[in-house]
């Protein structure tokens, strides 16, 4: 028997596949045989008369309306009236294909009518069909049904309960009938409440994997290709069919235009994303560049004057120490006697001080006790500034570094600028390729660059309203800023960053490097063998003069300071060396753009190139005049003690010592 059962399911629903059944819209009743007679014999039937017409034509119309009538809702009417009857009288099979009859469907439609009136009173409760006992094979046109529409909701009218679902299930009552589903069964009823595999990969996260942009252009190239590839072949096949001149497989020319439109379009398509990812590169590489210039925090060095409490500043770019007015008093300090001293700024505008006074001073948690020589600063925004001699004299920018703190403001103040004299500390790095020197202010909250360097280097200049402002001096007066530099690459050494340049006109030197960056990339420690000292007070505008630090191959057999100059011809090497370099990394700047961009930045290139060689015979008497005054300078810096070692000699580097 257990062997019988899986022929007499696949009968049926086989016989569901195949037949046709034809229901009539007025009575819901199965017509038999689904043709012109019998809906005529139906119509005509003694108890049909009063409800359904005569009249030839009608029944012609009525039979071109049940043409329309698909299976599918028919099979649905009859499992919602199988399944009513499974809940209330059991499960009651059908064994054979004559349960099919007319009788049989008209017993159904009253056995409905009769249950009308109990379910209304059960409206609220859910009742849910329980799954068969016996295991039923589904075929192909099964799971169509299955996975179109077979849970959706039967018409308004047959029943007002739903169709069982694996989703849907509930609280089930137990069968009257307790079978023991046998080994076939079991699997049936787990392999039915398996999770869809599709949900997990809809669920389950994709995993991502970096690539840069040349290799994203290059997929994305790729990917638009093949449609135009494929547009190609058949406008290649298109012109052989034409040459064989075989009207039947030709293609028309109105085919032939919408290929070449299609292809044209995939072009068109394939530019817009490369310039969307050449964008997007862009706004991120911008993200990626650092601020170094905020005024969110403040650097001090805490200590006491007489047990008076001080914050003190400080500030690599003052050449001395410096002390407000307002402390002076507070501290009932008198100034020495002497001649005043006028002071430079940043702006280059000069403040006169009146006077020297000195400051007993003492580091926090400290007991040496430091005698200062300050001067008085009328408006100085700091009550006591520590200038770079001092600083490099207690090692606080190296091994005591701990001494210098800085605190978080709740909101960004305005920057300040705190450059105090003419201070001749430098730092030698490349500025976008330029070898430069920059004085490193650890007083400064920003980056800054002068606005005729900036231009005269080729750097572009964003001076829109929203990128003006003021910077704070150190008396208290306030500069303009014309606008600002972005996406710049500064190196020194090995460290490279990139970061934005406010520009400050008129400024006292080329390039100013903030207190952030000092800090931050620790330049202090790590790159201390490319800062240098300008010995001469006439401060020569080109820096490649005083790139002299100690190497023993230029110094031997007791050679003199001026052999530490360097000869005109080591000028033009090193400046071939750092155009080289340059050249280079244009030439590898230019090979990552795209292409339609490529031949423009050659050519700039180019302009750029031809105009260095022009300029050869300017810069060699430029440098003639130089030397001359290079020499004399350290002629005088030897009689004055000697601030040019004795041991001396060069190393000049073309890309930078890194």
């Amino acid at each position: 028997m257990p062997s019988a059962q899986p022929d007499i399911s696949k009968i049926w629903v086989n016989y569901l596949r195949n037949s046709r059944q034809f229901s009539c819209a007025i009575c819901q009743v199965d017509v038999k045989p689904p043709t012109l007679d019998g809906f005529k014999q139906h119509f005509r039937h003694k108890n049909n008369v009063e409800k359904h017409p005569t009249e030839e034509e009608a029944i012609l119309d009525a039979f071109q309306r049940m043409k329309l009538t698909s299976s599918k809702s028919q099979y649905l009417y009859q499992r919602s009236q199988s399944t009513e009857q499974d809940q209330n009288k059991g499960s009651k099979k059908r064994s054979t294909l004559d349960q099919l009859d007319d009788q049989q469907d008209s017993e159904h439609t009253s056995v409905f009518n009769a249950k009308e009136s109990s379910d209304k009173k059960s409206r609220n409760k859910k009742i849910y069909s329980p799954p068969p006992s016996t295991p039923i094979r589904r075929g192909q046109g099964r799971q169509q049904v299955d996975g179109n529409k077979e849970f959706n909701r039967i018409p308004k009218g047959l029943s007002i309960r739903q169709l069982w679902s694996p989703g849907n299930r509930g609280p089930q009552e137990p069968s009257p009938l307790k079978t023991e589903p046998g080994p076939v069964a079991e699997a049936e009823a787990d392999d039915s409440f398996t999770e869809d595999p599709s949900v997990s990969r809809l669920i389950r996260q994709l995993e991502t994997k970096l690539i840069s942009h040349g290799q994203l252009i290059t997929k994305v190239e790729e990917m638009y290709r093949i449609p135009a590839i494929l547009v190609s072949k058949c406008i290649e096949v298109y012109n052989a069919q034409s040459a064989n001149r075989d009207l039947s497989q030709q293609l028309s020319n109105e085919q032939r235009q919408a290929l070449i439109a299609l292809q044209s379009k995939e072009s068109e398509l394939l530019a817009a994303v490369v310039k969307r990812i050449n964008d997007l590169t862009v706004s991120i590489k911008r993200k990626h560049t650092k601020d170094f210039s905020s005024g969110e925090k403040e650097f001090y060095v805490g200590g006491s004057v007489n047990g008076t409490v001080v914050e003190a500043l400080p500030d690599t770019g003052a050449e001395a120490c410096f002390i407000s007015p307002q402390l002076t008093s507070r501290l009932g300090l008198r100034p020495i006697a002497g001649p005043p001293k006028w002071i430079t700024l940043a702006n280059k505008k000069t403040v006169k001080s009146p006077g020297l006074v000195t400051v007993p001073w003492k580091f926090s948690k400290e007991q040496i006790t430091h005698t200062i020589n300050c001067w008085i600063l009328p408006g100085c925004v700091s009550d006591l500034v520590l200038g770079n001699d001092f600083l490099k004299a207690t090692n606080a920018l190296k091994k005591v570094c701990h001494r210098i703190k800085f605190k978080v403001l709740g909101a960004s103040k305005r920057l300040s600028l705190s450059y105090l004299g003419n201070e001749k500390q430098r730092l030698r790095g490349y500025l976008n390729g330029h070898l430069t020197a920059a004085l490193p202010d650890t007083g400064s909250d920003a980056m800054l660059i002068n606005g005729a360097y900036a231009r005269n280097i080729g750097l572009e200049v964003d001076g829109s309203i929203e990128n003006r402002g003021t910077i704070r001096l150190a008396d208290g007066s306030t500069a303009t800023i014309s606008g600002i530099v972005r996406d710049v690459e500064w190196r020194v050494g090995g460290t490279t960053v990139q970061c934005n340049f406010y520009v400050l006109e008129n400024m006292c030197v080329d390039i100013i490097v903030s207190n952030n960056y000092l800090f931050e990339m620790n330049i202090f420690s790590e790159q201390e063998e490319h800062f240098f000292d300008i010995h001469s007070e006439d401060d020569p505008t080109d820096y490649r003069l005083y790139f002299c630090i100690l190497s023993l191959d230029k110094k031997k057999d007791g050679a003199s300071s001026k052999d530490c100059i360097l000869t005109l011809q080591e000028l033009k090497e090193l400046e071939k060396q750092e155009e080289l370099y340059r050249r280079d990394k244009t030439r590898d700047e230019i090979l990552q753009l795209p292409e339609e961009h490529r031949e423009a930045a050659i050519r700039a290139e180019k302009a750029r190139q031809q105009l260095w060689e022009a300029q050869k015979p300017e810069r060699e008497a430029k440098w003639i005049t130089e030397l001359h005054m290079a020499t004399a300078n350290v002629q005088n810096s030897i009689s004055r003690g000697g601030r040019w070692k004795k041991r001396v000699s060069m190393i000049f580097s073309t890309k930078g010592a890194g």
